[in-house]
């Protein structure tokens, strides 16, 4: 539910695309996210990085 009211807020403040990063593999691809890129997070580690067109 917060992840669709995050969405839907965005979308209505003018954004296009969300992303989010994360350590987990498989989780957000069932809210509609893809997979875009690995990325260095604050601790110099490693997250994926998803994205989903509003």
């Amino acid at each position: 539910m917060l992840i669709d009211f995050a969405n839907v807020y965005a979308k209505e403040v003018g954004f296009v695309k969300t992303y989010i990063p994360s350590e987990h593999s498989g989780l957000y691809e069932k809210y509609g996210y893809h997979y875009l890129k690995d990325i260095v997070n604050y601790g110099n580690g490693t997250d994926r990085l998803y994205v989903k067109e509003l």
